[in-house]
């Protein structure tokens, strides 16, 4: 019972472990995003001002 209990518990962990790198990496590529959505709001102002 205590060694299906710790399978178990090995199971939870890697779960863990894998949404907290899916978390990670999500926490990237939205700062990513970010950058390019400035860059985009940057060129368009500079455009929008020479019109």
């Amino acid at each position: 019972m205590i060694d299906e209990e710790a399978k178990q518990g090995l199971k939870y962990f890697s779960a863990s472990e894998a949404i907290d790198e899916e978390i990670k990496s999500l926490v990237e590529e939205n700062k990513v995003l970010d950058t390019e959505l400035d860059s985009f709001r940057s060129l368009y102002t500079e455009l929008k001002t020479k019109i």
